[in-house]
């Protein structure tokens, strides 16, 4: 049995992340716990503990033990890495036309810059789509008589592949 917490910083992902809970709730158990639910660090405090159990079991509106569920979790970390694929294009357009073309595109996958770098070649972008959330990090290098754009696409899940997809086809813009 997991315990999962999941923060969120708006009403758009609490709603993505309940949708992944309810999308898994046919193949998986998944409960979601009533009243007040609550995480003690008891590490060498048994005895505390134990006197806090009496304590709570005191105050249950409801005699029965049976209406204070009490479990021992873990913390884990689960081995999942997240999945990257790149895409390399190569352009004999000035600079200034490929970074207003890069905005157009980034613009109609609803991208959000993401200030992380203050290099000028390096621009990291995050994308929110049905499938998830996945960052895109863009190195612009130049060559003698060319512009090289490296896409980095990296997130989890079906995610990656949607919006690699989606920006393979849009980076024939490049191409005219």
């Amino acid at each position: 049995m997991y315990l999962i917490t999941s923060k969120y910083d708006s009403d758009a992902e609490r709603k993505r992340l309940e949708y992944v809970f309810e999308k898994w709730a046919e193949k998986l158990t998944i409960i979601k716990p009533e009243g007040i639910i609550t995480l003690l660090d008891d590490s060498g405090k048994e005895d505390l503990m134990n006197e806090f159990i009496k304590d709570l079991y005191s105050r249950s509106s409801q005699v029965s033990k049976d209406s204070i569920v009490i479990y021992r979790i873990e913390k884990t970390e689960p081995d999942i890495k997240p999945e990257q694929k790149e895409l390399n294009l190569e352009t004999k357009q000035k600079r200034e036309t490929v970074e207003k073309l890069l905005s157009f595109i980034m613009a109609r996958q609803k991208a959000v810059f993401k200030p992380e770098s203050d290099l000028p070649f390096l621009k990291t972008y995050e994308v929110n789509s049905k499938k998830g959330t996945v960052q895109i990090t863009v190195v612009i290098r130049e060559k003698k008589d060319a512009l090289n754009l490296i896409f980095t696409i990296s997130g989890y899940g079906y995610a990656v592949n949607f919006i690699y997809n989606k920006l393979k086809e849009e980076l024939k813009y490049f191409e005219v």
